[in-house]
């Protein structure tokens, strides 16, 4: 038998992420803030050139701009700020950058119910309105002493899971074998 490598490198990742998370919560801040400002800014353009022009209601499609041209300006900032200041900037963009992604959300769940009544289908909009909200409280914890905590607990919690997802797949499949297999048509 042979140990998936999709898994083995799912495990990879997660004890990477589970060690920083662990050692270094201030390094995983930073990534976590510079990741939330480019999701912003892909977030912010895609609604700018595709979600505002799919109803004709001029309410609808101010809501959209402002809120892309909101998500732009705050991920560029988020992106570039902390790069160029020094750790102050860091807590001041993360509850920026917190308050824009609530705000954000807000918007996103009128501009969704008003696709809902345009019979579009809106399911991934829904999916992007608990993302923002949960990242959202997640930045809003972060700078407390809680948050640093809070960080490691899941960074050993992740951990712990990635050990025992792989020794559960080597124990299940008795060992690595990465042969490869041909498939004849």
């Amino acid at each position: 038998m042979t140990m998936n490598r999709k898994t083995i490198l799912l495990c990879a990742c997660a004890a990477f992420l589970g060690l920083m998370m662990l050692f270094s919560p201030a390094t995983f801040i930073k990534v976590i803030i510079i990741a939330a400002g480019c999701a912003c800014v892909v977030s912010g353009v895609l609604a700018f050139t595709g979600a505002r022009k799919l109803i004709e209601d001029p309410v609808y499609s101010w809501c959209v701009t402002g809120r892309a041209i909101l998500c732009i300006i705050v991920g560029a900032l988020a992106v570039i700020l902390p790069l160029a200041i020094a750790k102050t900037a860091w807590t001041v963009m993360l509850y920026i950058l917190a308050v824009e992604l609530l705000v954000s959300a807000l918007a996103e769940v009128y501009t969704t119910l008003k696709l809902k009544e345009a019979n579009i289908d809106c399911k991934f909009y829904w999916g992007e309105v608990i993302v923002s909200i949960a990242v959202s409280l997640v930045l809003f914890l972060m700078p407390a002493k809680i948050g640093s905590a809070l960080i490691r607990i899941v960074g050993a919690c992740i951990l712990i899971a990635s050990v025992a997802l792989f020794i559960w797949e080597y124990r299940s499949n008795k060992g690595i074998d990465f042969t490869v297999e041909t498939l004849d048509d």
